[in-house]
């Protein structure tokens, strides 16, 4: 009897203390059985406290350049109009430059033509003419575009997308060059990149598994599990004796 009594006062004490791990496993996991319809992959958390713990900051060297009203910026593989994060991924951006209006942007393989919100009126690819491997892009003195690609530099009409060969006429051109991020965009773009740097899911995942607290939280998250075995089987051994009785 005694034995079962101090049995029963460490089951009840084991049983508040793994409280807390019952109340985030089970919350977490509810969540995570219903990730397509609450679209947990689709939310992110924005806040500053999560971002920093787990390090997703602006990377170290992006590229950026500005028009004459804007400034495009490719932070990783992800480009931003201004701080608006546009639909199209790049490896690398290679200039900006407005023309009549439209802001047109050279990326990897490819040339944007936007509007002066951001919006995307076309995309430029090998077979609209683009020349393969651009450098950088600029405007004549004329007020057309030219293109330094891998076999020297071209011009072309937007109204008609007619590539044609151009002479080497540097002088005369106005090329974009990298410009730097002042500090009121820089945070705008920091706070965009972040907030849709780190997923809903993934932070209950890791809530679930322990992992948000690194290796230790995993083995924390074991140690539970541990915990609620010895209050099953501590649980089914008090009330087979209490049958008996």
């Amino acid at each position: 009897m005694k034995t079962y009594r101090k049995l029963r006062k460490w089951h009840r004490t084991l049983g508040v203390s793994s409280a807390i791990f019952v109340v985030i496993l089970t919350i977490t996991g509810l969540a995570l059985n219903h990730t397509e319809r609450l679209k947990l992959d689709q939310r992110f958390v924005g806040s500053s406290i999560w971002m920093d713990l787990y390090n997703i900051s602006l990377p170290k060297d992006p590229s950026s350049f500005a028009t004459k009203n804007h400034q495009v910026t490719l932070l990783a593989d992800r480009l931003y109009f201004n701080a608006t994060e546009l639909e199209e991924q790049a490896d690398q951006l290679f200039g900006a430059v407005e023309l009549a209006g439209t802001v047109i942007v050279a990326i990897s393989g490819e040339i944007l033509l936007l509007e002066q919100d951001g919006q995307l009126i076309e995309k430029l690819t090998g077979s609209e003419g683009v020349p393969a491997g651009m450098e950088r892009i600029g405007l004549s003195s004329k007020n057309k575009l030219i293109v330094y690609a891998a076999h020297g530099e071209y011009s072309t009409d937007l109204d008609t997308l007619e590539w044609l060969e151009s002479p080497s006429t540097s002088s005369n051109i106005k090329w974009s060059t990298e410009s730097i991020i002042n500090e009121p965009l820089k945070a705008k773009l920091a706070k965009a990149y972040r907030g849709k740097g780190l997923s809903l899911e993934r932070v209950l995942l890791d809530l679930h598994s322990g992992r948000i607290l690194g290796s230790w939280g995993v083995y924390l998250v074991d140690a539970a599990a541990l915990l609620f075995l010895i209050l099953a089987i501590t649980g089914v051994w008090m009330w087979s004796k209490t049958r008996k009785q």
